[in-house]
């Protein structure tokens, strides 16, 4: 875990989509391993130019998550599926 306790990342949605099922604008990202480079996926739906992504929250914490290349793609249109994690090699 982090060392304040959390063991995940939280990533909201505003505006139109939704995070994977089709329901939810807001999903928790499990952070496995903070000493290593991870490389993580997740599916947006409905997703327009209005479509605003945020990564992490608003508590007040005393530690750092680092993000890096962060990548939108388009999905394919039929049985899209997220990539599991996977430690990236440094």
């Amino acid at each position: 875990t982090v060392d304040n306790g959390d063991d995940h990342m939280d990533v909201t949605i505003e505006g139109p989509g939704t995070i994977g099922d089709l329901v939810e604008t807001s999903a928790l990202v499990e952070v496995k391993n903070v000493w290593e480079w991870t490389r993580y996926s997740l599916i947006v739906y409905g997703a327009t130019n209005e479509t605003r992504i945020t990564f992490g929250s608003e508590r007040e914490v005393k530690c750092r998550l680092y993000l890096d290349n962060i990548t939108v793609t388009r999905a394919k249109d039929e049985n899209p599926e997220a990539p599991a994690p996977e430690a990236l090699v440094t």
